[in-house]
């Protein structure tokens, strides 16, 4: 079975994210913070990242920075949710994320991304 992990502090919005792609039949792993996805990551080593730009410990983008930094999962796909507007894709295909879904996004971007699993 695919294992996707999924990185945001926001309840509703993982919540969402979870149910979404469990009724699609992936497996989902979860953490709200920066320093329990690093450690949960490097553990399951999961098949793709979803992971919110924003975070309270931290930003999605430290967390790439660290994933891609890591030889043992630096592979795995990293997309990043925002819902800023502003430079966010850029800096996000800058810092080595294979795509940025802007938020609210509807959830047929969410399965498309995860689609080539």
């Amino acid at each position: 079975m695919s294992m996707i992990f999924i990185v945001d502090d926001d309840y509703q919005s993982r919540t969402n994210i979870v149910s979404l792609l469990q009724a699609e039949g992936f497996e989902t792993k979860v953490a709200t913070n920066a320093r329990e996805a690093l450690v949960q990551i490097l553990l399951f080593k999961p098949l793709m990242i979803l992971c919110n730009c924003y975070l309270a410990d931290s930003s999605g983008f430290d967390l790439l920075q660290e994933v891609r930094s890591n030889q043992e999962v630096a592979h795995i796909p990293f997309i990043l949710m925002s819902n800023d507007d502003s430079d966010s894709i850029e800096r996000a295909l800058e810092s080595g994320a294979d795509n940025l879904l802007q938020k609210p996004f509807n959830f047929d971007e969410i399965i498309e991304s995860v689609t080539p699993l």
